[in-house]
């Protein structure tokens, strides 16, 4: 198997770099309609809205690399309301993703993590590998893809290299 690092960082890496390019055409997109309504936006019934998704993907990515590291996670304020907040928060936690230290992550991977609570019940420990390839990362497309939908539902011209992060051809 890969080590952890290899597996997990350039993935985030890659997607925060999507989502800076996803979120940039949003603003220029409603710009361009005179209107500020995307971030509300939801795809479903009893899915966050815009805004909160790019929070939740910017929390798989940063605060679920922090618990497999054993590093504080402070808990991040209500969802931004603003480009200008949301893509304040995808460069921090892209920074930070940046900053991990190869040999720091590889380590990490063979140790454990215990999510959840005594007081509901729910309390377990898996491997930090198992989590960031079964839960983080799972997690953090899913939010990307939510992302993608919600945009492109609502008029935002994307293609596939956008979500992906890059130029390559699709």
């Amino acid at each position: 198997m890969a080590e952890l690092y290899a597996a997990s960082i350039p993935l985030f890496q890659r997607g925060l770099n999507g989502l800076r390019i996803m979120l940039g055409k949003a603003a220029d997109h409603e710009a361009a309609a005179g209107s500020e309504t995307l971030l509300d936006k939801e795809i479903a019934i009893r899915l966050r809205p815009l805004a909160g998704q790019v929070v939740s993907a910017c929390n798989r990515a940063g605060s679920d690399t922090k618990r497999v590291l054993g590093r504080e996670i402070i808990k991040a304020p209500k969802p931004d309301q603003t480009y200008e907040a949301l893509n304040e928060r995808v460069a921090e936690t892209a920074m930070f993703v940046d900053s991990i230290d190869i040999s720091e992550m590889n380590r990490a991977g063979s140790g454990s993590i215990t999510l959840g609570s005594a007081e509901k019940g729910n309390l377990r420990t898996m491997g930090s590998t198992d989590f960031m390839l079964m839960s983080s990362i799972p997690q953090f497309f899913f939010h990307l893809t939510t992302i993608y939908v919600i945009l492109r539902h609502n008029g935002v011209a994307l293609r596939k290299p956008d979500f992906l992060g890059s130029d390559a051809p699709s």
